[in-house]
């Protein structure tokens, strides 16, 4: 059994290495801009700091800028957050402070908000200030500019103390409204022939496949698109679904002709005798009554875009 002295002593000897873990972690502040990265010149930095300490005196918020080497192997949301509670950045039962966080290294970069500042800088206009003000800036190797320009942007929210809604939700980015677009053109390639099928072949199958998927489209194009990509859009649907109703009507009136059935397969997917399927158009007599049905699927997919500087 271990005596008392021993255990004090491996206590004394964990605290004394975890101290100059925690002190090798996170970096010691040097005011409210430290810039350990070198990334900023001096003008920036001494303009950072006076506007910084304009708006404490002003509001009592705190706002801490924050380039480093590296994030030691974390991800940046986890080195933001355990930086932001090392510090204590905000004034304590208020907790009213921001943290602007850039890694030059890794390419990454956040905006970390203090529970008391979440209803005026929500994580959606957070997210917005970093791809309009920090990411083009990053692109261009301007690190002055896209620092600067963020953080002004910051401090004018913080003044306005115009609280926003808890389910507010920043704009589209131009990147994710050609991903949205791009989406959206190829669903209407899927949805628009296949309602065309149905209306020239008038089997019933079709439409219930393809009216789901135009109706959500549609309503993602009027809500989100221009006039430019809604009016491109449009033409396509127009296009394409001529062209499925051409196929359709061939469909119903050479789909069991034996001459002409091998072109049509690929859309003859139900036979005369389906409970989804309309009248033949065309008729061979015998050979017709025998033929056998043709069955098949299609799938669906989804999409996302990620941005990185």
């Amino acid at each position: 059994m271990r005596s008392p002295n021993c255990l004090l002593s491996a206590l004394l000897c964990t605290v004394a290495l975890a101290a100059p873990l925690s002190a090798k972690r996170f970096p010691v502040p040097q005011g409210r801009v430290t810039d350990l990265a070198g990334i900023l010149s001096a003008s920036a930095r001494q303009s950072l700091q006076n506007d910084i300490a304009v708006l404490e005196h002003d509001t009592s918020a705190e706002i801490a800028v924050v380039t480093v080497p590296s994030l030691s192997g974390e991800t940046v949301e986890q080195y933001a957050n355990a930086l932001f509670q090392e510090w204590g950045i905000g004034k304590k039962g208020k907790n009213n402070g921001v943290l602007i966080l850039v890694a030059p290294q890794e390419h990454r970069m956040r905006i970390e908000v203090g529970y008391g500042l979440e209803p005026v800088l929500p994580d959606g206009l957070a997210g917005e200030i970093i791809r309009q003000h920090m990411t083009p800036a990053f692109k261009e190797g301007n690190y002055d500019r896209g620092v600067t320009e963020s953080t002004a942007r910051v401090i004018a929210i913080i003044r306005s103390n115009h609280h926003l809604p808890s389910n507010y939700t920043a704009p589209m980015s131009d990147e994710d409204r050609f991903g949205m677009a791009v989406f959206m053109f190829f669903m209407v390639l899927m949805g628009a022939p296949i309602l065309g099928i149905g209306f020239g072949s008038r089997t019933v199958i079709w439409f219930l496949l393809a009216l789901p998927i135009l109706a959500v489209c549609g309503f993602v194009v009027w809500a989100l698109m221009g006039p430019i990509v809604q009016g491109f859009i449009a033409a396509e649907a127009i296009v394409f679904f001529i062209l499925g109703y051409r196929h359709g009507r061939q469909n119903a009136k050479y789909g069991f002709n034996s001459k002409k059935r091998r072109y049509y397969r690929a859309w003859s997917l139900f036979g005369p005798k389906s409970l989804f399927c309309g009248s033949s158009g065309g008729s061979t007599g015998s050979s017709s009554s025998s033929s056998s049905s043709d069955f098949g699927g299609g799938t669906s997919g989804g999409g996302g875009a990620s941005g990185s500087w």
